[in-house]
């Protein structure tokens, strides 16, 4: 019978081993398909970012193009503006409109002395 112990001792170490949790995420390994789809993946990406930025730099040069058009202009209207109001300043433009107006040189001027007022103090 003590055989038959001794084998029963042995047997009960003999459990079966677990296999360790397998990992939620997939290995990723560096065989020649996987590096070869990681290298077109990292390849499309970069090509997408390059058209992007390529059409955010061609935009920014059409609206600066167009705001140096604007600039161009108002510049433009504003020697136009500066010329009239010049003009409008002259004596000949002040005189014609006063003549326009039915207005009359006056032909003396009398000032008011102000000797013996209350505003002299």
């Amino acid at each position: 019978m003590t055989r038959y112990f001794a084998l029963a001792l042995n047997t009960g170490s003999l459990t079966a081993k677990t296999k360790p949790a397998a990992s939620s995420r997939p290995k990723f390994s560096w065989r020649p398909k996987n590096l070869r789809s990681a290298i077109l993946s990292a390849l499309f990406v970069l090509g997408v970012a390059y058209l992007i930025q390529v059409n955010s730099i061609s935009t920014k040069g059409y609206e600066i193009k167009q705001l140096e058009q604007k600039l161009v202009e108002v510049r433009e209207q504003n020697e136009r503006l500066e010329l009239e109001a010049r003009s409008l300043k002259a004596i000949e433009t002040i005189q014609a409109q006063a003549q326009a107006l039915n207005l009359v040189p006056s032909q003396g001027v009398n000032y008011f002395s102000g000797n013996g007022y209350a505003f002299e103090r």
